[in-house]
């Protein structure tokens, strides 16, 4: 997870657990680790995850960097990406495609999102009464190494 402090977190967890409900999986805290968005979360949390007696099959992460700090964790144990364990992260940065495995990840559309966030600040600015909105865009699954 990253910082409680951001509403993409919250949301992106619930996201998680309704995943694990769907396909008929307990919740176990166990697997939850808190991190911070940043590269050495992903990392702690695998030495974390590989603490556990009964170590996961998967990691998903909420952003790319961490889900790259896993994989580059994972690869320092010698735990062999996907075999052993998947990694999913989200974001879909370019250096995804550029980690051996392959990064799996969460498309969202960056672009799509700049533009409505620009032009709902216009409408803001140009009304300051304008209520505040909130737009949900699809993301897309990007299947690669680290998950097949």
């Amino acid at each position: 997870k990253g910082p409680k402090l951001h509403a993409v977190t919250t949301e992106r967890y619930n996201g998680y657990l309704e995943g694990i409900k769907e396909a008929g999986f307990k919740f176990d805290k166990r697997y939850i680790f808190d991190g911070d968005f940043a590269l050495n979360s992903g990392r702690e949390a695998v030495r974390h995850f590989l603490s556990l007696n009964d170590r996961p099959d998967a990691i998903v992460a909420s952003t790319d960097l961490m889900a790259i700090g896993a994989l580059k964790e994972l690869n320092r144990n010698s735990v062999k990406v996907p075999e052993e364990i998947k990694v999913v992260g989200f974001d879909n940065i370019p250096m995804a495609e550029l980690m051996q495995p392959t990064l799996t990840t969460i498309a969202q559309p960056i672009i799509e999102l700049g533009v409505n966030a620009a032009e709902l600040l216009i409408k803001k600015i140009e009304n300051p009464e304008t209520s505040n909105q909130q737009i949900v865009m699809q993301c897309t699954l990007i299947e690669r190494e680290s998950s097949i």
